[in-house]
């Protein structure tokens, strides 16, 4: 991993399966930043000695509404359960978060379509970008959310 320095604060850049990662460590001091990266390093080991059911919906699902209720609220981790329980029953299966890509997105978000209205299906893309995002899947937001027009 390389740290480089952009407006005060260290950024690292590193590539992982032929994928490039840069990301903000938050962190204005060098020797914090290192200490960053070093854990991200032990996360990534951690990750390949995983099993693969590591990665299923499910499981990041649990993730992300633990994250929620500590960073954020106990109403907000009730709201994202119920945007991911609808999201899993729409699945009809518990997938590899891998497998979600922005065709299924779409396809998820003009279901939602038929029953909410625009805002409130925003909402809920949202909540499963943010928890595809803490799991290292990057998806075009913009284009997710704007084809619902």
């Amino acid at each position: 991993m390389t740290l480089i320095k952009r407006n005060k604060v260290w950024h690292y850049q590193t590539k992982i399966e032929g994928k490039t990662f840069r990301r903000s460590t938050g962190q204005t001091d060098r020797r914090l930043a290192e200490k960053v990266v070093q854990q991200i390093k032990d996360e990534v080991r951690l990750r390949k000695k995983q099993p693969e059911d590591w990665l299923r919906l499910s499981q990041a699902i649990n993730r992300e509404v633990a994250r929620i209720e500590t960073d954020i609220s106990a109403h907000q981790a009730e709201r994202a359960l119920t945007v991911f329980s609808v999201f899993l029953a729409w699945m009809k299966r518990d997938p590899e978060i891998t497998e979600i890509t922005g065709e299924v997105l779409e396809a998820y978000q003009r279901y939602r379509l038929k029953t909410k209205s625009l805002s409130t299906v925003n909402k809920d893309l949202h909540f499963v970008l943010r928890m595809l995002r803490g799991n290292d899947i990057y998806l075009p937001i913009r284009s997710v959310i704007n084809n619902a027009a």
